[in-house]
């Protein structure tokens, strides 16, 4: 493919002036009705001008399973011809866009393929404890929240408690709040109605209730994202009540602070979105988040590669914030977390798998275990 490609392509069809483009949308009731949507385009751009669009390389062109292996091979990864069949059902299993993203994390004197792929597994076995770690402390964000707000509603509120999330003096009072109030709602409106005609517990409130939907009900629609908003416009007294309720400190140290615990959401929200997305974690740079994280006391045991300032943006950091959280959540769920750390430790014994592609010099697993109360 040369550069001619580029050029042959009409982009007067694919961009358009306007971000906006006109439907019809066809109703079981007969009340048809015009709507604007959101256009987008390719060829993709920076968001924020982040950085510029270089078009002066040509895209490559596919490759067969055979042109893979040898490009592997180009690539100084070792594969043993009696292997080949199961190195064929990999490359026809997994993207070979996706596997070669780990050929870089090989040791430069044991680069082979079953080396490449024990490093994928293991990115595939963070991802999946670390999915069902997040799991029920999602789930206790949602209930702690929703349970706090509804039994400590305002006196002055001109809402029920269980609308309290419809009241806008709960969020933050500054020159963004009456945006911030209008988009917040329009999200939740549109997460709910999207499931309505699915759910039968918002069924139920659509025909009972009018369409008021509790926040009781509210919480278990919402998606994550639209949870750590909610959290973030918080007004600070309601957002310290809650994290009083939901986040005792047991030991009477330190689980987070008023002014971190946005970031601290933000951090489970990356790590439940790249979970579920099916996203790289091992040797990820800067995987979204940057958590403070310095008054934490184990973070003086860790064996970190640089300063505590470069450690935030690693994927232990994340860890760390998931740790901190689960020190609240009672012996059960401490002893799965546990479970996890013992487990990673084991995953540590191969060589091949280098801890400091996730923050630190060395993993000690006893630094990491919480003890039961």
């Amino acid at each position: 493919m040369d550069q001619q490609y580029f050029e042959e392509i009409d982009t007067q069809t694919l961009e358009k002036e306007t971000n906006e483009y006109t439907v019809l949308v066809i109703s079981a009731n007969g009340n048809n009705e015009w709507r604007k949507i959101d256009s987008y385009k390719f060829p993709l751009e920076s968001k924020n001008n982040k950085f510029q669009r270089d078009q002066s390389l040509p895209l490559k062109p596919p490759l067969s399973t055979n042109d893979l292996i040898a490009r592997l091979r180009e690539h100084e990864v070792e594969i043993d011809d009696s292997k080949i069949d199961s190195v064929v059902r990999n490359l026809r299993q997994i993207n070979y866009y996706r596997l070669s993203a780990f050929i870089t994390f090989l040791p430069p004197n044991n680069k082979n393929f079953d080396n490449l792929m024990a490093l994928y597994n293991f990115d595939r076995f963070l991802r999946n404890k670390i999915s069902i770690l997040l799991n029920p402390l999602e789930l206790y964000i949602r209930t702690t929240l929703a349970h706090y707000l509804a039994c400590n509603s305002p006196d002055s509120s001109q809402f029920p408690p269980s609308l309290i999330y419809m009241d806008q003096n709960i969020y933050i009072n500054d020159k963004h709040q009456d945006y911030n109030f209008k988009n917040l709602i329009s999200n939740f409106y549109k997460t709910l109605s999207d499931r309505v005609d699915h759910e039968e517990s918002l069924e139920h409130y659509v025909r009972k209730y009018g369409g008021w939907i509790p926040i009781w009900v509210l919480v278990e629609h919402l998606t994550f994202g639209n949870m750590s908003r909610l959290i973030k416009y918080l007004n600070t007294t309601l957002k310290k009540g809650w994290m009083s309720y939901a986040l005792p400190d047991r030991e009477n140290k330190y689980i987070t602070s008023f002014k971190n615990i946005d970031e601290w959401i933000k951090t489970l929200l990356v790590l439940r979105n790249t979970c579920a997305h099916m996203g790289r974690l091992y040797g990820r740079k800067n995987p979204g988040f940057s958590p403070n994280i310095s008054q934490i006391p184990i973070l003086t045991k860790l064996d970190l590669p640089g300063s505590n300032e470069n450690f935030k943006h690693t994927l232990f950091a994340g860890l760390l914030v998931l740790r901190e959280f689960y020190r609240v959540l009672g012996d059960e769920r401490i002893a799965e977390w546990n479970a996890f750390v013992k487990e990673l430790n084991e995953q540590f014994n191969n060589p091949v798998i280098d801890p400091e592609k996730m923050g630190l010099n060395k993993f000690n697993d006893e630094d990491w275990l919480i003890s039961e109360q």
